[in-house]
């Protein structure tokens, strides 16, 4: 049963990878968003520090 259950998840895991693929294909031909502006179809360069 344990078996049965580990193909179950891991076919669900394997369904969901196209999904995450295409959003990230989607970002990575997004065009550059022009200066000062920013949108959901383009992407812009935000400056960011990690302080924890």
């Amino acid at each position: 049963m344990f078996g049965l259950s580990l193909v179950l998840v891991s076919g669900v895991l394997f369904a969901l990878v196209p999904l995450a693929e295409r959003g990230n294909r989607a970002y990575a031909v997004a065009p550059d968003c022009p200066v000062g502006t920013r949108s959901d179809t383009c992407r812009a360069a935000v400056m960011a520090t990690v302080t924890d």
